[in-house]
């Protein structure tokens, strides 16, 4: 048995599936969502999991800390998902990353140590890592490449043109969020994304000004992305597929 149903399309490769309710999580495999779902610390790593044995034709694990949860994690616990994460091999390691906005730059060298620990254990198990990097995004791009990671998604990429260009030279992906609906800049990430670069992702169920992101704003994501990039809805669906199943091996 394949491990996806060929008739699912929508493709979500940046989901917190661990916040939402089960009823919702329910909601979403019934409506056929695809979820590579991230994880924040280890209780979440834990959740992440098991959502994953009970949906498994639905739902893609990611294991690891956000660089948000640095301080209230610590290097113990973050040993502990990496051993997790040695135990289990999953396909993915995230969210982790750096984030030189939201966090003091006082924390940035524990910050790198923390997300150094995670691309060796993603590049010992040749596991696809997913990368936030709010203001680092050249930061976390140099630290990919050089941990010898060769499957990177860098989530909600809102970076420079020049370091876009780098990704997709290198074989990395970004994901467009749905966010896209309102947010002018990430529209402009849109138009300038090589397709076959190109993944979409919900970050759900993040409130973004207002908007609370979910994993149905997909459909409408992938219009927006459509109209900016003057081709079809189909077009954009299928090189999403495509682009999603390779990566992750499916």
């Amino acid at each position: 048995m394949s491990l996806l149903d060929p008739v699912r399309r929508l493709y979500d490769a940046h989901c917190h599936l661990h916040e939402f309710e089960d009823g919702e999580i329910e909601g979403f495999v019934e409506n056929g969502y695809v979820i590579l779902a991230v994880s924040d610390d280890l209780d979440s790593s834990r959740r992440t999991l098991e959502l994953s044995k009970r949906y498994w034709l639905s739902v893609i694990p990611c294991l690891g800390i956000h660089p948000w949860n640095l301080e209230k994690e610590g290097l113990g616990r973050a040993r502990e998902v990496i051993d997790l994460i040695n135990r289990v091999k999953p396909r993915c390691v995230g969210e982790i990353g750096l984030d030189r906005r939201f966090l003091p730059e006082s924390s940035f060298e524990r910050q790198v140590m923390m997300l150094s620990m995670f691309l060796e254990a993603a590049r010992s198990i040749e596991a696809v890592v997913n990368i936030h990097a709010i203001d680092a995004w050249r930061d976390a791009l140099m630290m990919v490449e050089r941990a010898g990671v060769e499957r990177a998604i860098f989530h909600w990429y809102n970076g420079p043109d020049d370091v876009l260009k780098e990704i997709e030279d290198r074989g990395y992906m970004v994901s467009i969020n749905a966010a896209i609906k309102i947010q002018e800049k990430h529209r402009k990430i849109a138009e300038k994304v090589n397709i076959d670069n190109m993944l979409i992702e919900s970050d759900g169920p993040y409130n973004y000004r207002g908007l609370k992101l979910s994993p149905h704003m997909l459909t409408e994501a992938i219009s927006i992305i459509a109209s900016i990039k003057g081709v079809q809805e189909k077009a954009i669906m299928k090189a999403v597929e495509r682009n999603f199943r390779k990566y992750l091996k499916l």
